[in-house]
């Protein structure tokens, strides 16, 4: 079961807020508010108005507006991005010291640890393919009464763990996540589980790909294909303010299978 509650939420807006860094600001180390512009110091900084929507009820949003200055970090890589919210992805999730997170340009959650970029290819489990996924569960041989299973839907599944690991970006309480100009997340989910308190600004988010959508014949009378990601998910969380923030997919056509477009 999902609980969110106290949440402010801002569609994407043209206006994005205006930041600039200058040009010998370095990656990776923390920056302390000296060696910001005094706008992107400011802005990174301001919390929830109060009175301003379900994101300031109780003690209000102000994510990580009391970062130390040694937790306020210029991050343009993943691996820079997962070291600014704890070091670690698999336990992020508990770090809860308030810190601030300015994106810089784009991140790529297909981004390895060398920084090339990986593929759906580099994802899929040894036992896994779409060309026999789709022969084996071809309603014309698998039907229409149950959803797939056995060998083959459990390799799609530990592909898409394999992805999942990834590309899923854990996040803690106390944040502020705020993006320059152009700062996108590609092919990433930002996942706030028991996370409190967080900001979410100017980011523009893109195509968070599932390579592994999983058929259901018994979802609506055609069937369909789900996707498992979301740009932003929030699970047991509370007091958000996402605003000013920008969700997009690529324009590419989508296949088709089963007469069902393959999402």
């Amino acid at each position: 079961m999902r609980r969110l509650t106290a949440m402010a939420c801002g569609a994407a807006v043209a206006g994005a807020v205006a930041l600039a860094l200058p040009a010998s600001a370095g990656p990776g180390p923390a920056l302390g508010s000296g060696d910001l512009p005094e706008i992107a110091s400011m802005i990174a900084r301001q919390t929830l108005s109060a009175g301003d929507g379900w994101g300031a009820a109780g003690d209000g949003t102000t994510g990580g507006s009391e970062a130390a200055p040694d937790q306020v970090h210029v991050v343009r890589t993943r691996a820079e991005l997962i070291e600014a919210l704890g070091g670690d992805n698999s336990s992020n999730q508990n770090n809860d010291t308030s810190k601030i997170v300015i994106v810089d340009g784009v991140i790529d959650g297909f981004e390895a640890a060398d920084g090339t970029l990986m593929t759906c290819d580099d994802f899929a489990d040894p036992d896994y393919s779409l060309d026999a996924y789709l022969a084996a569960y071809d309603p014309e041989v698998w039907g229409w009464d149950s959803d797939p299973s056995g060998p083959l839907e459990e390799a799609r599944i530990r592909s898409q763990q394999n992805q999942q690991a990834q590309t899923e970006l854990i996040v803690g309480s106390n944040t502020t996540l705020l993006g320059l100009p152009g700062a996108t997340l590609r092919h990433a989910t930002l996942m706030f589980n028991r996370a409190d308190n967080v900001i979410v600004r100017n980011l523009t988010f893109e195509d968070a790909i599932d390579c592994f959508p999983r058929w259901r014949p018994t979802d609506g009378s055609a069937g369909n294909w789900n996707s498992f990601y979301d740009y932003v998910s929030v699970r047991r969380g509370s007091n958000f303010w996402i605003d000013h923030n920008t969700f997009r997919t690529s324009t590419d056509p989508l296949p088709e299978y089963f007469g069902r477009k393959y999402e």
